[in-house]
């Protein structure tokens, strides 16, 4: 079951379900910005709109979005409304989303709208019947269908693979300085953080050849 989310042929638009928040990266063709809410317009009159307080119990407190319950929904309306009550993760250094937008960019040509369109419905085609905790997972999709507001919704991304080995530099440069053998060049990684950080690259590495 993959929603759809109402959008507005222009950012200022009543009709628009999404509010869109700050860009997180960008293409060619596309963009893609983080949903800082979902406020649903009620018009699944025949999908059967329900409340938070109507889901099964198995659907409440549970925000976390690797365990987001896809197979327990019964219709698209409860996963809509799931998503709406569920948009932000809430923590002690504040709100963040859990949900972004990959849409068009709004200066294309027309060329770049249309080839920008068609690998949209592609990749919304492959991540529809895709399921793997190392592939990013499509939750919705938001607009019309070839039209310029045609939109995937997907989980937000605090980490890519990118960050991750920048990050892994990082502390590897900062195990190795330590103690007066770092200050002369000739330092060593302690053996814990060795291991550590071989676990991870060793994880990494897995997840992605399953994901090939």
């Amino acid at each position: 079951l993959i929603p759809t989310f109402d959008r507005g042929n222009d950012a200022a638009a009543i009709d628009d379900e999404l509010t869109l928040g700050k860009m997180l990266g960008e293409g060619a063709f596309c963009e893609v910005k983080e949903i800082r809410a979902i406020k649903l317009n009620n018009n699944d009159a025949g999908d059967g709109e329900v409340t938070s307080a109507d889901l099964p119990s198995e659907h409440k407190g549970d925000t976390d979005e690797a365990d987001f319950p896809v197979n327990l929904f019964q219709s698209k309306a409860e996963i809509r409304t799931y998503m709406s009550d569920n948009c932000l993760r809430e923590d002690g250094t504040g709100s963040h989303s859990r949900y972004a937008l990959k849409q068009l960019k709004p200066n294309n040509s027309q060329k770049h709208v249309e080839q920008g369109l068609i690998d949209l419905s592609i990749e919304a085609k492959f991540l529809a019947n895709l399921n793997h905790p190392s592939i990013i997972r499509l939750r919705g999709l938001s607009g019309t269908p070839l039209t310029t507001n045609f939109g995937l919704v997907l989980d937000r991304l605090y980490m890519t693979l990118e960050d991750q080995m920048d990050a892994w530099t990082a502390i590897k440069k900062e195990s190795m300085s330590n103690g007066l053998c770092g200050c002369l060049g000739m330092g060593k990684m302690d053996e814990e953080t060795r291991m550590g950080m071989l676990v991870s690259v060793v994880t990494a590495a897995y997840d992605l050849s399953c994901a090939m």
